[in-house]
């Protein structure tokens, strides 16, 4: 019996004693001085930004055109090899060029001779050939009343039409693109430091 009063009064006095660790404990908590804290906090704030735009603007451009146009052109040509003879029974020469028509045209050619006689009297005679396009042939001067002792020759060639271009300088509008600076708005944050009061019991915890 006595032994059971012992257990007892030990139970109470271990119930007294947390109850007043408890006390103390919210004491302390809701008791507990308050100190200064510092803290760090986002804050937004309003900034120009400069920013470069494509801005599209009206240019004239310099180009230029093939433009076609019909002109005259000497045929192809070439000389295969020059003669002089002499005709029989007469005292006279024949002058001989002959030509190749390397062109697909046909036309005549005109041979002009500077003739150097036996005698050295110097002279100018012509004479004209028709020549097939592609086609080789003689073109014949027969001088008379002295031998031709040499000769030299210029040849005119027939003409023909072709078309040729001319570059034609012209200009158009064309839509073109330049950077432009411009500025606009817009929201930007910085660190901001703070300071909040807590309990000592919320330091520690933090």
């Amino acid at each position: 019996m006595a032994q059971e009063k012992k257990k007892g009064h030990l139970g109470r006095n271990l119930l007294l004693g947390f109850s007043a660790l408890v006390v103390v404990a919210l004491l302390f908590i809701f008791l507990a001085p308050v100190v200064p804290a510092k803290y760090i906090e986002k804050e937004p704030y309003a900034a120009n930004e400069t920013y470069v735009e494509q801005e599209p603007y009206i240019a004239n451009e310099t180009y230029y055109e093939a433009q076609p146009y019909v002109t005259t052109a000497p045929l192809s040509y070439t000389v295969a090899g020059t003669s002089i003879q002499g005709v029989s029974g007469q005292i006279a020469s024949d002058c001989v060029v002959i030509i190749n028509n390397s062109d697909s045209n046909s036309g005549t050619f005109t041979v002009a001779y500077f003739l150097v006689t036996m005698g050295g009297a110097t002279t100018t005679r012509y004479a004209s050939q028709f020549i097939a396009g592609g086609t080789q042939q003689g073109v014949w001067l027969r001088y008379t009343g002295d031998y031709i002792r040499s000769f030299t020759y210029s040849v005119t060639p027939p003409t023909k039409q072709v078309i040729q271009y001319n570059n034609v300088q012209k200009t158009r509008e064309v839509t073109m693109y330049r950077d432009v600076q411009k500025t606009r708005e817009v929201v930007l944050y910085k660190d901001v430091e703070k300071t909040k009061w807590v309990t000592v019991v919320d330091r520690i915890a933090d």
